[in-house]
């Protein structure tokens, strides 16, 4: 195992090997913890930014339409009305 003083070669290039840091997961959450306010409110700025820029300033890329087709036969048209009926006829 080489120790952190080691020299290693990576890409034709002498480099000092260095000792891998640990990083405590609670303490960094607690270092961002004061900046949670900024946080917020830079991604409410970003989500309103986003919207507006959807919503008013983006053109659409094309416009569909769509037309339906209804057929039926005259045997169908009186079993729905039948069946939707409020009275019996």
């Amino acid at each position: 195992m080489l120790s952190h003083n080691t020299k290693v070669l990576r890409d034709n290039v002498l480099e000092e090997e260095r000792p891998v840091q640990e990083i405590n997961l609670y303490d960094l959450l607690k270092h961002y913890k004061s900046y949670l306010i900024a946080i917020i409110i830079c991604a409410l700025i970003g989500l309103g930014a986003g919207f507006a820029y959807n919503a008013w300033i983006q053109k659409p890329l094309y416009k569909s339409q769509a037309t339906l087709l209804l057929v039926t036969t005259d045997q169908s048209v009186s079993t729905n009305k039948a069946i939707f009926s409020d009275s019996p006829d």
